[in-house]
C-alpha cells in the first residue's frame, strides 16, 4: 500500500500553462453562437458589453477550440501568432 499519493494519482498529468490562446476578431463575429455550442467553458457571450469573449484559462483544449475554428461561420475565430516566430502564442 502507497501513503500520500495513490499510484494513479501519481501517473496523472496536469497540462501546464500554455503559452498560446485563442482570439477573436470582433469586427467579424456575428455572434452566431457556434463557439459557445462547442466550447463553451472557452468562449461566452459578454451580454453586458455585447461581444463574444475568450475565458482565461491556464489551459486551451485544442482540438475544441480548432472545431470551433473550423466551424465559426465569418472566420473570425483564431489562435494568436508570435510574430517573431510565427509560432501560436
Amino acid at each position: 500500500m502507497l501513503y500520500g499519493k495513490s499510484e494513479s494519482q501519481e501517473n496523472l498529468k496536469i497540462p501546464k500553462k500554455q503559452a498560446h490562446r485563442p482570439a477573436v476578431d470582433l469586427t467579424r463575429c456575428t455572434r452566431c453562437g457556434g463557439c459557445l455550442e462547442v466550447a463553451p467553458d472557452i468562449f461566452q457571450f459578454n451580454e453586458a458589453a455585447g461581444y463574444l469573449e475568450i475565458c482565461e484559462l491556464d489551459y486551451y483544449d485544442e482540438s475544441l477550440v480548432d472545431e470551433a475554428i473550423k466551424n465559426c461561420p465569418e472566420d473570425c475565430l483564431y489562435w494568436e501568432i508570435d510574430e517573431g516566430t510565427n509560432q501560436k502564442i
